[in-house]
Formats: structure tokens, C-alpha cells, sequence
């Protein structure tokens, strides 16, 4: 299928252009959008009717006489034969198409195309006629290497994989365990990015707390609320001896030994 063309505004300058007729600058406009990656189509009457003028009521022999005097015209536009079927290529394609990547190649080649697939002859009215054009490389070929090295593996720096052992992210300074303890309470996106600039001790201590706290019924906004608000992790209680335990269920203080008699 044709793809975008561009139709440069010095078509509308072109002294060949200007001996046409309106039709037939319409036809050449024609062949630009339905020429393949190479500006090569073909050139039967009846098939340039049907792609231009489908529209219209016009012959098939109106249309190989428009076709015959544009080729007659243009010096840019030229009329040749493979295998018996009558091809159009238009000779300075590469000068006013710029494509990134070509499909292959629709039409036969004509004879105006180097083995790269580039015309011959750059013919213009204001320009040399014996001038030689820029060798083109094989798109396909290139965009297969561009995509090849694409999918290559590439090694990671040492100074990258330096951080990620010392807790660094993508993000210089960032720290994978508070990364990791915030997108557990499923905190993501650029509020992941904002709270991570916050203490490391205080993410780690406000998820820890969320966590083991009952009665937190949205524990994420909890955490992203408290670190916003710099407002300090409550202290965690120390862990209680046996001898504490005890002495919270009984009421009994066994002195300073903190000996618990045991049972005869």
C-alpha cells in the first residue's frame, strides 16, 4: 500500500509542470502518492484511471494520452518496459521523498536505477543534466541492523551496578529497600518518587508501624500523610522480659534480683 508523499511547493514552479494542463498536473500528483519506496508505478491507462480518476468520467484513452504527453513533458517522469507491461519511474524520487526506511521494492526495476535501487539521473531544468547522484544504501538491509542492535544486551557500567548493590535505583541516592516497603502498601508513580526523597529511617519506620498497628484501614495514605508532614515515626516499644511480663499480670515485684519463683 502507497504511503504518505510529499509534494515539494516547487512542483508548482516547474517550467514542465506549467506546460501541462490541469488534468494532467492532477495525474502527475497521481503518480507521486501511488509510486512504491523506489518511485516506481505502474503505468497501464486503465489502472492509473482507476487510482486517479475513479471518480471521474473520463476514457481509458483520455488517460494514456495524459499519461504520454506528462512523460513527453516532464523530463522527470519516464515510461518504460518489463515483460510487456508499461511502468512509470519518476527519476528525482530520492530528492524530494525523504524516507527513513523502505519497504521492498513493489515494481521492476527500471532502467534508470543503479543496483542500489537509486535513479540514475538526477534530471532537473535548472540543474546539470550529467550530474551524478548520492549512492543510496539498502534501507531494508539498514533497518534490519538498526533493529538487530536494538535488541542487543548492553553491559551494565560498573558504577551502576555499584549503586544498585549499595541500594541505589535508576535514581541517584535511592534506596531499594524504602522503594520496595512503599510499593508493598502499593504507593506508586511520582508519589513513589516524591516520599523516597524523605529519611530513610522514617519511610522505613512509618511502614514497619502501618504494618503491625491495627485499625489502620488505609495504611498507604497513612504513610504518605506522616511523611508529607515530616512528622516523626512513633517510637517503637522496647521488647519486655519475661520478668516485665510477669509483673504486668500478677502486680508482684520480685525485688531487684528479677528472679521468678518457680512453681514447687
Amino acid at each position: 500500500m502507497p504511503r504518505k508523499r510529499m509534494i515539494d511547493p516547487s512542483f508548482w514552479d516547474d517550467p514542465d509542470i506549467a506546460e501541462l494542463q490541469p488534468l494532467e498536473r492532477l495525474l502527475v500528483i497521481g503518480m507521486i502518492s501511488h509510486a512504491d519506496d523506489y518511485g516506481n508505478l505502474h503505468g497501464h491507462p486503465a489502472i492509473l484511471k482507476k487510482q486517479v480518476f475513479g471518480y471521474d468520467n473520463i476514457a481509458v484513452a483520455e488517460v494514456q494520452e495524459m499519461r504520454d504527453r506528462v512523460c513527453e513533458k516532464c523530463r522527470n517522469i519516464a515510461l518504460y518496459t518489463v515483460e510487456g507491461q508499461e511502468y512509470i519511474h519518476l527519476l528525482q524520487w530520492e530528492k524530494h521523498q525523504k524516507l527513513n526506511f523502505r519497504a521492498n521494492p513493489v515494481w521492476p526495476k527500471s532502467p534508470w536505477e543503479s543496483d542500489e535501487g537509486l535513479s540514475k539521473d538526477c534530471v532537473s531544468p535548472d540543474e546539470d543534466l550529467t550530474q551524478d547522484c548520492e549512492p543510496r544504501q539498502d534501507k531494508t538491509e539498514q533497518e534490519k541492523l538498526s533493529q538487530a542492535k536494538s535488541r542487543e544486551v548492553k553491559p551494565t557500567p560498573p558504577d551502576a551496578r555499584a549503586r544498585a548493590k549499595s541500594g541505589g535505583g535508576g535514581h541517584s541516592g535511592i534506596d531499594l529497600d524504602c522503594r520496595k516497603a512503599l510499593e508493598d502498601l502499593r504507593i506508586n508513580g511520582p508519589t513513589l518518587w516524591e516520599l523516597l526523597k524523605c529519611p530513610r529511617d522514617d519511610i522505613l519506620a512509618w511502614c514497619e508501624y502501618v504494618k503491625t498497628a491495627k485499625g489502620i484501614k488505609n495504611p498507604a495514605a497513612l504513610v504518605v500523610a506522616r511523611l508529607r508532614s515530616g512528622e516523626p515515626p512513633p517510637e517503637r516499644p522496647k521488647s519486655k522480659s519475661l520478668v516485665d511480663e510477669y509483673r504486668e499480670l500478677t502486680g508482684e515485684d520480685y525485688g531487684a534480683t528479677g528472679e521468678i519463683p518457680v512453681p514447687t
